[in-house]
């Protein structure tokens, strides 16, 4: 990041004055008249500035009303660089195993932003569960964007606590996993986990679209009479959840860094601001790398009439027909018959088969 150095330029100016007066009268001298001398005056001493008030301890809990409702505006942009090669020859399948093939990395850059809509139903005291959608969705991957962001904007829902903690994830019926991992990692980017007492540091294990991760919080500020100004880090992954098909992976947290407001009494977070960069490796060859940039932050806008009523209301609508698409999208109509029918694992052999093919610009296709 620039930054601007202005340099100031001092011109000092040195100003002596001396007189001295001769006065002359009838050849008699005549005495100095001497100046009374003056009493210096007290200057008023301009007031100190107080010293900032140190954070304090506060028990923080979320508490939507049932039937409120929320909207956050997001954006997000992450890049990586992936060696496919590498993933393709040490992922597990039911073909003998193969030797690591080490290739160029490729560079993927993913571009979303839009509206999250939420509205909370209380299940149990502390308990909601969350009906959600989005809206006015922009998501691009290497600036085309893909068939599958369409089944972005189907309806979903999630389980929330009073701690902030996420879970219980539900899709409509046959969402390809591409989508589902993209709203869930959105929705695990915005929680904010809470302690059970009143603390101005803590330290929680979390959940994302990665896998589980000990993460480090700090009350920054607390001076606002609303709000409470939170730090979150994540430090470390303990468990794995994406790459699990690939022997030995691993994910390492390079830097983390998000800032958190939360009510003192509300639904949920009023603002984020965020970015991350970790690293991908398995068996000690790191196939990947990722840095990623985000923020939401809470807007007024009335959506109660974008949902029922009854929180089974909005969950049968997720299996409803025209939610229901095919298993495998892809970026139009020639890509989709090639990936007719196949999941991750069989998208992956498609690559790997067009890529050795010998056929102009197959790698390319294949990506």
């Amino acid at each position: 990041m620039k930054r601007n150095i202005i340099i100031a330029v001092l011109l000092l100016t040195a100003i002596s004055i001396g007189s001295v007066l001769w006065l002359r009268k009838s050849e008699k001298p005549v005495s100095q008249v001497q100046p009374e001398p003056t009493v210096a005056q007290p200057q008023p001493q301009a007031p100190r500035p107080e010293p900032k008030k140190a954070p304090e301890a506060f028990l923080l809990r979320f508490s939507p009303k049932n039937g409120q409702t929320v909207v956050y505006k997001f954006e997000t942009q992450s890049e990586a660089d992936i060696d496919f090669g590498f993933l393709l020859s040490k992922i597990k399948t039911d073909n003998k195993s193969q030797n690591p093939v080490k290739q160029e990395k490729s560079h993927v850059i993913l571009k979303a932003s839009g509206d999250l809509c939420l509205k909370f139903y209380e299940m149990q005291t502390g308990v909601w569960n969350v009906a959600a959608f989005m809206e006015g969705l922009t998501y691009q991957l290497n600036n085309v964007t893909p068939a599958y962001a369409k089944a972005l904007e189907f309806p979903f829902v999630f389980r929330m606590n009073a701690g902030g903690y996420l879970s219980d994830f539900q899709f409509t019926a046959g969402i390809p996993d591409e989508a589902k991992e993209f709203i869930r990692q959105l929705l695990y980017t915005l929680q904010t986990g809470f302690p059970s007492e009143a603390k101005i540091g803590w330290k929680t294990k979390e959940t994302d679209a990665n896998g589980t991760y000990l993460a480090e919080y700090a009350i920054e500020d607390t001076s606002d009479a609303e709000s409470v100004r939170l730090n979150k880090r994540k430090l470390e992954y303990t468990a794995v959840q994406a790459g699990k098909d690939i022997p030995g992976s691993q994910i390492r947290i390079e830097k983390s860094r998000n800032t958190v407001s939360v009510p003192r009494d509300g639904a949920w977070l009023l603002t984020l601001e965020g970015e991350e960069s970790s690293s991908s490796s398995s068996e000690g060859f790191v196939w990947g790398k990722s840095t990623a940039r985000y923020s939401a932050r809470q807007i007024s806008e009335d959506i109660s009439g974008k949902f029922p009523d009854m929180f089974d209301k909005f969950l049968a609508a997720l299996n409803s027909q025209k939610y229901k698409k095919s298993k495998y999208y892809a970026t139009d109509e020639q890509f989709d018959k090639l990936g007719a029918g196949l999941d991750m694992k069989g998208a992956l052999a498609k690559y790997s088969e067009l890529k050795n093919s010998g056929i102009n610009n197959a790698r390319s296709v294949a990506e």
